[in-house]
C-alpha cells in the first residue's frame, strides 16, 4: 500500500501524541527505561544485550545462559525471547546500545499501533476520523501503559490490527499479496509474544 498524504498526516499525529503521552521518555532516551527497578523491564533490557551477544558477537548460545545459575546455566527455551522485537531492535542496539533500542521499540509501538488501528478502521468504515479515533484508543489504552513499564513483548500490538486488516482484504479481494501479508503479520504477532500464539490457537 502506498502512503498517501492522509496516512502521513496520521503517522505524524500519532508520533506527536506519543511524545506527549510518554513524556519524559524522549529526554531520557539513552539513560533510563520506563518502569520499576527490578521489574521485567530489566529482564527484556538484558535480553536485548544477550541477543546481540549471541547473534552478533557469536560468543554464546542464544538459548542457554551459562552465567545464570552458574555452573549449570539456565535454558532460555521456555522464556519469552520475543524474537520479532529483539531482531527489529538489533540495529539500534548495535549502534546506540540496549537502552536506546529498548526505548525506541517501546516508543515506536505507540506510533505503529495507533497507525495500524487507523488503517484497519479506515478501511472498514471508509471514515478517516473514525480511524484516527480508533488509533488513539487502541494505542493508549491502560493495558498498554501497564506493559510500557514492564513487558516489552506485550507492547508489540501493532501487528494485531494489521493481521486483521489483511485478513479482511484477503477475504474481499482474494489477492495473493494480501494473503502473504496476512501470514507475515500473523507470524510477527506470534514471534512478538508467545501469549499471542496461545491466544490465536
Amino acid at each position: 500500500m502506498r502512503l498517501k498524504w492522509s496516512s502521513l498526516s496520521a503517522i505524524s499525529f500519532y508520533l506527536l501524541l506519543s511524545v506527549f503521552m510518554t513524556r519524559p521518555l524522549l529526554w531520557r532516551f539513552d539513560t533510563h527505561i520506563p518502569g520499576w527497578v527490578w521489574g521485567d523491564n530489566a529482564e527484556y533490557l538484558w535480553k536485548l544485550w544477550w541477543t546481540k551477544r549471541a547473534l552478533i558477537d557469536g560468543a554464546v548460545s542464544l538459548l542457554h545462559a551459562p552465567y545464570i545459575f552458574y555452573p549449570t546455566g539456565f535454558s532460555l527455551v521456555g522464556g519469552e525471547l520475543t524474537p520479532a522485537q529483539m531482531l527489529l531492535a538489533m540495529p539500534l542496539a548495535l549502534a546506540f546500545g540496549p537502552v536506546v533500542a529498548y526505548n525506541a521499540t517501546a516508543f515506536a509501538s505507540f506510533v505503529l499501533t495507533g497507525f495500524a488501528a487507523y488503517l484497519l478502521v479506515t478501511y472498514l468504515s471508509r471514515d478517516r476520523w473514525a480511524g484516527v479515533l480508533a488509533g488513539v484508543i487502541f494505542a493508549f489504552i491502560p493495558f498498554r501503559y501497564q506493559q510500557f513499564g514492564n513487558h516489552l513483548p506485550l507492547m508489540g500490538t501493532q501487528w494485531i490490527p494489521l493481521a486483521f486488516l489483511f485478513a479482511e482484504r484477503t477475504l474481499r479481494t482474494r489477492r495473493r499479496r494480501d494473503a502473504v501479508l496476512l501470514g507475515l503479520f500473523f507470524a510477527l504477532n506470534v514471534l512478538t509474544s508467545w501469549y499471542l500464539l496461545t491466544s490465536a490457537i
